[in-house]
This record gives C-alpha cells, sequence and structure tokens, in this order.
C-alpha cells in the first residue's frame, strides 16, 4: 500500500511537470512540447501502475477521428498507413491536462505560463517581421530593420502553424477575460491578435473574422463586453488597412490568381476532387491511404493546366505540388479515409461544438464556453485553406487546451469550480 501511493506520488509530479512545461512550450517549442509528452507519459504509467484508473477524460469525442483510420488501415491491410500524419495523432496532452486539472487547482498557473510564453511567441514575431530574420539564427552582421513587414514565422518555424496555433491561445484567453476580466488575459488576446496579423495567414485572418462574428452573436450581453470584442475587430482591420503589406495580402485571398500560393491549392484541390471521382467504392468510404498522394501527383499537371491555361514544367513541379499536401483538410480526409474518414472529422466538432453551447445556456463558465466554440469555428475555417489538424505542433496544442476545455465541463456537470474544488486525501498530502 505505502509503496503504492510512493509511485502515485512520483507518477503524479511527473504529470505536473509536464503539464507547466506544456505551458511554456506549446506557444514557442515543439521540441518543448514532445519531451514534456514524454515526461507526461512517465507519469500517466506510474499513476495507472499504482492502480489509478480515475479521473480521466471522456474518450468518446476522440473515436469520431481515430477508428476510421484503422478501419482504413484494416480493409486496405495496409499497416505503412499508421506513418502518416493524419493518423498519428498527439493525442496524449488531452489525457496529460485534464487528469492533472482534476487532481489539483492549478489552471491559474498553466494560464499565466502558457500566457506568458505567448507574449514571447509575439515578440518573436515582431523580431522576424521587422528585420526578416528568423530568431533562430540571426546574423547581428546584417540585423537592420525594414520598411516592409516580412511574414513572420517566430520560434515554430513556420507562419502557417504559428497562426492556428495562436489562434486557440487567443479564443481560450478571451473566454476567460470575459468571465474574470483580468487585465492579463486582455493583453494576452490583444498580443495573439496583432501575433495573428504579423503571421501574414490568410486562412487565420478569415478564421478570426467568423470566429469573432459567432462570439459576438452569442456572448454579448451588455455594452463593456461590447466594446471589448468591438476593440479587437477595429485593431484588426485598422492594422490590415493602413499597413500596404498587410492589406494587399489580405485582399489576395479574394483572388484566385493574385499569387502561385492560391494557384496551387485550386490545382490540389481540383486533383483531389478528381481522384476522389475516380475511386472505387471501397476507396470513397475508406480512402487510398498511402496510395493518396500518387493519385493525386497523376491528376495535378492537368489540374494545373485546368487552372492556369498553361501546362507545367517538369523541373518545377515539385515546386508547385507541395508533396500532394491538400492544403484543406476535408479533402484530405476525403482522400485518405474517404466518406467515412471526413464524416467521422465532422462529427467530432459537432459533438464538440454542441457541448460547449448546451452548456453555455446556464454555466458559470458560459463566456469561456462560448468563446472556445468560436476557436473551434475558426479552426474549421481555417481547415479548408490548411492541413492544420494533422500538424504535429497544432494538434499539440489543440489538445492541451481541449483539456482544459473538457476539465471546465466536468468542473461545471459536478458543481465544482477551479476556486472552490475539494481537495482530495492524495492532494492533502502531496
Amino acid at each position: 500500500m505505502h509503496n503504492s501511493i510512493n509511485i502515485r506520488k512520483a507518477g503524479f509530479f511527473l504529470l505536473l511537470f509536464s503539464i507547466y512545461l506544456l505551458a511554456i512550450c506549446v506557444p514557442i517549442s515543439i521540441a518543448g512540447d514532445n519531451i514534456a509528452i514524454g515526461i507526461g507519459i512517465a507519469g500517466l504509467l506510474l499513476m495507472l501502475l499504482s492502480g489509478d484508473y480515475k479521473k480521466f477524460p471522456p474518450i468518446k469525442p476522440l473515436l469520431f477521428f481515430l477508428l476510421p483510420p484503422l478501419l482504413t488501415i484494416i480493409i486496405q491491410v495496409n499497416p505503412a498507413f499508421l506513418r502518416c500524419s493524419s493518423i498519428r495523432q498527439h493525442i496524449l496532452p488531452y489525457f496529460q491536462v485534464f487528469k492533472v486539472l482534476r487532481e489539483k487547482n492549478v489552471l491559474n498557473r498553466i494560464l499565466i505560463l502558457l500566457g506568458l510564453s505567448t507574449i514571447l511567441l509575439f515578440l518573436s514575431l515582431l523580431f522576424t517581421a521587422l528585420t526578416w530574420q528568423s530568431v533562430k539564427h540571426i546574423n547581428f552582421n546584417s540585423l537592420m530593420l525594414h520598411n516592409h513587414l516580412a511574414i513572420a514565422k517566430g520560434f515554430l518555424g513556420h507562419h502557417l502553424t504559428t497562426a492556428s496555433v495562436l489562434t486557440l491561445i487567443l479564443f481560450l484567453f478571451f473566454g476567460f477575460f470575459l468571465k474574470e476580466r483580468k487585465t492579463f488575459y486582455l493583453v494576452i488576446v490583444v498580443v495573439s491578435t496583432f501575433g495573428l496579423i504579423l503571421t501574414q495567414a490568410r486562412s487565420a485572418w478569415l478564421g478570426l473574422i467568423a470566429g469573432f462574428f459567432i462570439v459576438s452573436l452569442l456572448v454579448v450581453k451588455n455594452k463593456k463586453q461590447f466594446f471589448v470584442i468591438l476593440l479587437v475587430i477595429i485593431s484588426f482591420f485598422i492594422s490590415i488597412s493602413f499597413i500596404t503589406t498587410l492589406r494587399v495580402r489580405f485582399l489576395s485571398s479574394f483572388n484566385p490568381n493574385a499569387s502561385y500560393s492560391n494557384i496551387d491549392r485550386l490545382s490540389l484541390w481540383d486533383s483531389y476532387i478528381i481522384s476522389f471521382k475516380r475511386y472505387s467504392l471501397k476507396q470513397k468510404l475508406f480512402g487510398a491511404g498511402t496510395k493518396t498522394r500518387e493519385y493525386i501527383k497523376r491528376n495535378f499537371v492537368d489540374s494545373f493546366k485546368y487552372i492556369t491555361g498553361t501546362k507545367i514544367d517538369s523541373s518545377i513541379l515539385k515546386n508547385h505540388f507541395h508533396g500532394g499536401a491538400a492544403h484543406n483538410i476535408y479533402l484530405r480526409y476525403l482522400g485518405e479515409v474517404g466518406v467515412v474518414g471526413l464524416l467521422g472529422y465532422v462529427l467530432f466538432w459537432l459533438y464538440v461544438l454542441r457541448i460547449n453551447l448546451i452548456k453555455a445556456k446556464d454555466s458559470v463558465y458560459r463566456n469561456v464556453f462560448i468563446s472556445l466554440s468560436g476557436g473551434y469555428i475558426s479552426f474549421l475555417v481555417i481547415g479548408f485553406f490548411e492541413d492544420n489538424f494533422v500538424d504535429a505542433t497544432v494538434k499539440i496544442a489543440l489538445m492541451f487546451i481541449l483539456g482544459i476545455n473538457f476539465y471546465l465541463l466536468q468542473a461545471d456537470k459536478t458543481n465544482i469550480t477551479p476556486k472552490d474544488k475539494l481537495r482530495d486525501n492524495y492532494e492533502n498530502t502531496y
């Protein structure tokens, strides 16, 4: 019995440390994320070894998007599909953060660490945008400020990845600000908004507009809340309108021929649609798995010619093909795991949105649930232009925030809050 308690204490210590590390690393370091997850796995295993099987999050939501890829593997008898990014689900942070929060009241600490780390991410984006240099490889000999803003990547190394992570963080903190009115939370919202602007990720900009539109419809109950939302939206549009680089970038979203980025996406989308039409019935239902990119490549040249009117030269094909990545999570799921897989992905989000919005009707976390829903809708909009759900860095951030989300749902269900939650015997001895 004594050994079991000691094992549980050691397991929880590792788990708690992993969550603090994740809160720091989610906005700034994919390597740190993986280390934190590894430490968390060790903690979870020790707690399970001690006989602790309680206070874990519901698995039901995850089954919606986990089962279809497994069916694809079984039906195609192709274990190699396990290596594909659409099935390598980085879901462990969901379990880690939920378990820790159910055991110990550390939500405020997590939010503080996550917020401070988000400020560091913003500073890295600002540096990149103004100096045109990577924060990881600074050349001090040529360090100078430029008149035009560069696309900012920051610590995470890719502006689209950074934008998706910032979007999720922004709406998390916006919900807590509406609930608790803490200045620190508002600072993170503003910093995240301007960070999104600096990434110049047009898909995230469109997602932000959609998310705040939904939140403004559901959450506004008084003038103060209305003006806070209005302030964020006005700041966003002023920044874009008065800076030429950003204005041109934003307007290019609505012109298919404005850049090769637009043309490449349209060509890839057309390739995925043509390939799906040529699938067998089994492939239409369960996808083509590892063969998807092969089919896409066969059709890409014709799709590119259809979109642009010119034939693409084989020497530059790879520059436009982007490895066959769909840049549309819905078409990617349709191609790799078929109608069943796409349906599972959509049902997952419908479940999450439904449970949040139902709870928002009479919950003390009403504004948090609504704001998180706005963030998820933003994420869904971004998904029309990016493979955001299967990006490892983004998935870790998403599962981390979903863990917090489902903890709040459970805390509300059991009529406890992070401020007045009763500690169990273990917490009193820890």
